[in-house]
Formats: structure tokens, C-alpha cells, sequence
């Protein structure tokens, strides 16, 4: 029988749930997001293959995921480079994600739709009585994931997931610390609670200037950083 040749085939075959160039690329993506290769650094394909015991094939299969996530610019004859995103780049990131999670709120969401958010939420919560910084971070963009989640949209979810990577890069800039978690907090459960009050319009104004708040913190940072280096 077909289904059982099937089952034979799928018995036979050793699955391995994450490759090696996964598990690099998973530690070089922690590595750029708490700030232990920062924009700009030079991923040299011999030394991280050194660094990980792994073959230069395995580092630069790796290096392509992260050129795919966005973290990773190549420069022509010199090699790949951790991106550095300057004005336009953030100014782009944040125009999409406002694409993104406002067209989120354009209807009442249910009370369990909000679970998610109230799960963030809860976490912001924590990380700052803890002072976390990194879990604020976390809880943040977890919050604004679950935003992105309401319309039920597979491809407006794998939009903002392909935006995060490149948010959490532009954290760097504000030394991958919110200036306000409590103003964070603050505003997100403000939102949350205006989309428990039907009032999705006023939910979506808040978002909107949440959003242009947290991008003008970030220029204004890149503009400092760019006038100390000059």
C-alpha cells in the first residue's frame, strides 16, 4: 500500500530538526541583536568557521540566512558586513510596519484575539519591575507582533516578521534600551484597552503616533552617533 510505504520511508529517515548552519546562524543573530557584533562588523567567513568548528560552507549558508533577515550587507570585495541602517533604512522599516499593523486594527478584535497582546503586556510588566531591559525589548516587540496579528493574515504576520529582524537591529542605535519602558507600557495598554472598548479608531491614532515616537528615537540617535563619528 502506498500510505505504508509512506510510513516505512518517513520510519527510515533520521529527521534532524535544526542543521548546523541553523544553529550558526541562530548564534550569530543573538550575537547582532545584544550587541556582541555590532553594525558594521566584518563576519569573516575563516575565523567564524574556526570560532564554531564548522566548515566555511556551513558559515556562509548561515551568513545567507542573515542577508536574508536583512542583518547582513555585502560589500563588493570585502566581504559580508553586519548591516548599518542609516536614515532612509529606518525611515522605510517604520513605514512598512505602520503598513503593516495599522491595516491590523481596522476592525473590533474579539476579547480572546486580545489574549496575546494582554500576554505581552503582562511580560512588559515584569521585565520592568525586574528591570530586564533585554525582556523589555522582547515584551515589546512581542506586543507589537501580536498587533500584526489580528487581522489573521499568514502574509501581513510574515510582513512584520520579516520588519523585526531589522527593528530589533535599529534598537541597537538607543543601545538596546527603551529611554521610557514605563511610557511603553503606558501606551500599549492604552491601546489595548481602547480595542476593548470598541473604539478601534482611536486605538489605530495611538498606534500611529506610537509608532512615529519610537522612529523619531531612533533618527535622532542615528543622528547623534553619526555627528560624534564626524
Amino acid at each position: 500500500m502506498a500510505g505504508d510505504s509512506h510510513a516505512d520511508l518517513l520510519e527510515a529517515v533520521d529527521l534532524q530538526r535544526r542543521s548546523t548552519g541553523e544553529q550558526v546562524a541562530d548564534a550569530l543573530r543573538e550575537a547582532i541583536f545584544d550587541g556582541r557584533l555590532a553594525p558594521g562588523a566584518h563576519l569573516r567567513e575563516a575565523a567564524l568557521a574556526e570560532a564554531f568548528n564548522v566548515s566555511r560552507n556551513t558559515v556562509r549558508g548561515a551568513i545567507q540566512a542573515l542577508d536574508r533577515d536583512g542583518l547582513v550587507t555585502h560589500r563588493a570585495h570585502r566581504g559580508a558586513f553586519v548591516t548599518e541602517l542609516e536614515h532612509d533604512g529606518i525611515e522605510d522599516v517604520y513605514a512598512t510596519r505602520r503598513l503593516v499593523e495599522l491595516s491590523a486594527l481596522e476592525e473590533v478584535p474579539t476579547a480572546d484575539a486580545l489574549l496575546p497582546l494582554e500576554d505581552a503586556l503582562s511580560a512588559s510588566r515584569a521585565a520592568i519591575d525586574g528591570g530586564d531591559y533585554a525582556a523589555i525589548r522582547d515584551a515589546d516587540l512581542e506586543f507589537h507582533r501580536a498587533v500584526a496579528a489580528l487581522r489573521g493574515s499568514p502574509r501581513l504576520s510574515g510582513l512584520f516578521a520579516e520588519m523585526e529582524a531589522e527593528t530589533r537591529l535599529s534598537i541597537l542605535l538607543v543601545g538596546n534600551v527603551h529611554p521610557d519602558p514605563e511610557r511603553l507600557y503606558s501606551e500599549h495598554r492604552e491601546i489595548v484597552d481602547l480595542l476593548r472598548a470598541g473604539d478601534v479608531e482611536k486605538a489605530r491614532e495611538l498606534l500611529d503616533r506610537h509608532l512615529s515616537d519610537s522612529e523619531a528615537v531612533l533618527l535622532e540617535a542615528l543622528a547623534r552617533r553619526q555627528a560624534d563619528a564626524a
